[in-house]
């Protein structure tokens, strides 16, 4: 930086009244290209951040989902042993003491 401006005030073609505002006006253009620079670097940090935290949960819950259809499937195997025909049929025989019905007690209606 000090070696262009060294370099501009060597310069003899411009008057050095002139050279001031360009001085002023790049020191003001590097200023915000550093300030951008800075709010870009942290706004990436940020994003990165953000997306780790997202990726972590989405993983938790990928487990969870993985365990509750475990569960569902367990569930779904105990419900169908819990409601066969033959386990009905022997719980209302042996507690219930029903029997099934005879053929002549069966009335078809046409």
């Amino acid at each position: 930086m000090n070696v262009a401006i060294k370099t501009l005030n060597r310069i003899a073609v411009l008057p050095r009244s002139f050279m001031q505002p360009l001085v002023a006006k790049s020191y003001m253009l590097i200023s915000i290209l550093a300030v951008t620079l800075l709010l870009t670097s942290f706004g990436i940090i940020c994003i990165q951040n953000i997306n780790r935290q997202l990726t972590n949960t989405l993983q938790i819950l990928q487990t969870e989902n993985i365990n509750l259809r475990n569960n569902r499937s367990q569930l779904l195997l105990e419900e169908s042993t819990w409601t066969a025909d033959t386990r009905i049929q022997q719980i209302a025989q042996q507690k219930l003491s029903m029997v099934p019905p005879k053929n002549q007690s069966i009335l078809t209606i046409t």
